[in-house]
């Protein structure tokens, strides 16, 4: 909750703070934050629909880093994603991210055509 003080009787600016308080909230729960782990700040990582593929994911955030400037169409690194929480390193390509989940990304060498 949201707990306001006003010595002049107004409550305009409770009403803005809680305004903003709310938005924060929606948009991290909105979104998948991720981090290298040699990173600080968790960024968000917009994605459609209330899940994403790990596969999509990891393209997300090669695009969002801008790691994507090889010449070739196979990226020659892969990225190793762990739930920061829970420590678990997602391996599955296929599998299913939720919305408001917390990522912990590592960069790695690719097995040869097995990049991203």
């Amino acid at each position: 909750g949201i707990l306001c003080f006003s010595l002049t009787g107004s409550t305009n600016s409770c009403q803005i703070n809680s305004i903003l308080s709310f938005g924060i909230v929606s948009t991290m729960s909105s979104s998948i934050l991720f981090k290298f782990r040699s990173g600080t700040n968790f960024e968000p990582l917009p994605l459609v629909g209330q899940s994403a593929r790990l596969l999509d994911v990891k393209r997300a955030i090669v695009k969002a880093k801008q790691l994507d400037r090889s010449s070739g169409m196979q990226l020659e690194f892969d990225l190793s994603v762990k739930n920061a929480t829970t420590n678990q390193e997602y391996v599955d390509n296929s599998a299913i991210i939720p919305r408001g989940t917390r990522l912990v990304v590592q960069r790695l060498p690719a097995a040869r055509g097995h990049g991203i």
